[in-house]
């Protein structure tokens, strides 16, 4: 029950579903209004169109921002409340029930159309969002590993190019972070080191050497390694 209280002061926080919500009341208000200065104001019908044609067809637009904020279920419920009101407005008789039926049926099956549609795309954005979250904060873990780790580690490109390398990795060089990327890796490895476990020399910033105890692991990139 909390969690509902809590999703709930956070939906009437949200300027856009106060847009939804004043758009849906006022489509509605105008379309079972009658001939009010209001609808008179709003509807200058164009061409051949009655204005009770126009006023469904403005019932797409908050099933429009329904869909795009709620989902399914928000751009099925405003669906279903605009096939009521344009329901009663053909029973209470200020619309000719013969042309009634089609305009309702065709609004109808744009509304679901728009609804399935628009909400599939917020899936696939949720989606991706979620991907992405996910992604950054495996990210953020390795990160963390990475600097954190006791053992010297370094990235190279395929031209023999440090691109990252972990505070460790500075440490037993004895260059600085920045000064390691960018170099070639054959400054402090006099031996070229193929993929496996090595025990090889390393020259340090000052010139000294040190015997190490190397794993070379290849990673792909893309198509490269």
């Amino acid at each position: 029950m909390p969690m509902e209280s809590r999703q709930l002061r956070t939906l009437v926080c949200r300027k856009d579903f106060w847009a939804w919500l004043v758009t849906l009341a006022l489509v509605t208000a105008v379309h079972l209004g009658g001939d009010n200065p209001l609808r008179l104001l709003l509807f200058r019908v164009p061409l051949q169109l009655t204005p009770c044609f126009v006023e469904r067809i403005s019932f797409l637009i908050p099933v429009i921002i329904a869909s795009c904020l709620f989902g399914v279920a928000g751009g099925a419920l405003t669906t279903a409340f605009s096939l009521l009101a344009m329901t009663l407005r053909v029973v209470n008789g200020s619309c000719r029930p013969e042309s009634a039926l089609g305009e309702i049926i065709g609004v109808l099956v744009l509304a679901v159309f728009l609804t399935w549609t628009l909400s599939r795309q917020r899936a696939q954005q949720e989606a991706q969002q979620a991907c992405l979250e996910r992604l950054g904060a495996s990210e953020k873990r390795y990160r963390e590993l990475f600097e954190s780790a006791s053992d010297a580690i370094w990235l190279q490109d395929d031209q023999g190019r440090l691109i990252e390398a972990n505070a460790a990795c500075a440490r037993l060089t004895g260059y600085e972070r920045d000064e390691l990327v960018g170099r070639s890796v054959s400054r402090f490895l006099p031996q070229p080191v193929t993929a496996g476990r090595h025990e090889t020399a390393l020259r340090r910033k000052d010139g000294s050497e040190i015997v190490v105890e190397m794993v070379v692991t290849p990673l792909l990139a893309g198509d490269q390694a």
